[in-house]
């Protein structure tokens, strides 16, 4: 008779590490590597990593609204998503090493949250042509009907 998961009956693949009786399947084991990770991540050997204050200041301008910055971020909505929240290793796995020092992180979308996929290491240039408001990030984006319409000087 094959094993089932404790937590959804599908087959199980393995056992939690604190406890051999309880057999779970993938899904479930994924689930307790990832909270034992983020367990790790708390300690204060990340503390000491260069990326560790960006992480933190992040967090602190959506979060906190104590923070100088807040009503630019948080106080507009802007969030940190909750695996970045929930750990520096995830942020450093999805963002991976700054490419140098005059890289910091950016929103590629000035209107969405901290999260894979919205975010990457640019200069003070590409941050600068990606404001809110700019004309760049305007024209970005703009739509082909939207440039037409402004070539025909029509409404």
């Amino acid at each position: 008779m094959s094993k089932l998961c404790k937590f959804c009956l599908e087959p199980a693949v393995d056992t939690l590490k604190h406890n051999s009786a309880i057999y779970v399947c993938l899904y479930h084991k994924k689930q307790e590597d990832v909270k034992s990770v983020t367990e790790k991540d708390n300690s204060p050997k990340f503390s000491n990593h260069y990326l560790y204050p960006t992480y933190k200041s992040m967090i602190s301008r959506c979060h906190n609204p104590r923070n100088k910055k807040y009503k630019y971020y948080g106080g507009n909505g802007i969030i940190v998503c909750d695996r970045w929240l929930r750990s520096f290793l995830f942020f450093l796995l999805d963002m991976g090493e700054r490419p140098g020092d005059n890289y910091s992180i950016d929103r590629i979308d000035p209107y969405g949250n901290y999260e894979p996929g919205n975010c990457r290491w640019a200069t003070k240039e590409q941050q600068d042509a990606n404001r809110k408001g700019s004309w760049a990030h305007v024209k970005n984006q703009m739509t082909f009907e939207d440039m037409e319409k402004l070539d025909h000087g029509s409404n």
